[in-house]
């Protein structure tokens, strides 16, 4: 049986911490793929972050402990900060509910906790 996040998701609003929800400006709109071989797809939709192309260096989502998800996304080589190689950064997720049509995920245990909501984009 597939995990329910397996698709492709589309962030659509944050939840605050009254509980109260708020559209997410354009620049903060992201798309997650979860693919069920463990390869995935991270990426901001505003023109404010170009299309980074192709990495030799895969991302992937991982199941770390029950209810937390991480997308390790490909970071490029950075040489004036001693960066040489492509490596990869984990972004890790609590997964506060999931259904057919819609993901929500907190970062927490970050600094300071958001939580989106994102809808399911295209068929399961």
């Amino acid at each position: 049986m597939a995990a329910a996040w397996i698709g492709r998701w589309r962030a659509d609003h944050e939840i605050w911490p009254d509980g109260s929800p708020r559209l997410l400006p354009a620049h903060q709109i992201d798309e997650l793929v979860f693919r069920p071989d463990g390869t995935a797809e991270w990426r901001f939709l505003h023109p404010w972050f170009p299309d980074p192309g192709r990495s030799p260096v895969p991302e992937t989502w991982e199941v770390r402990e029950p209810g937390t998800i991480s997308i390790w996304i490909p970071i490029g080589p950075m040489p004036k900060y001693g960066i040489d190689e492509w490596t990869r950064e984990e972004r890790r997720y609590a997964i506060v509910a999931v259904n057919a049509d819609t993901l929500t995920l907190s970062t927490q245990p970050a600094d300071e906790e958001s939580v989106v909501v994102h809808k399911r984009v295209g068929d399961k």
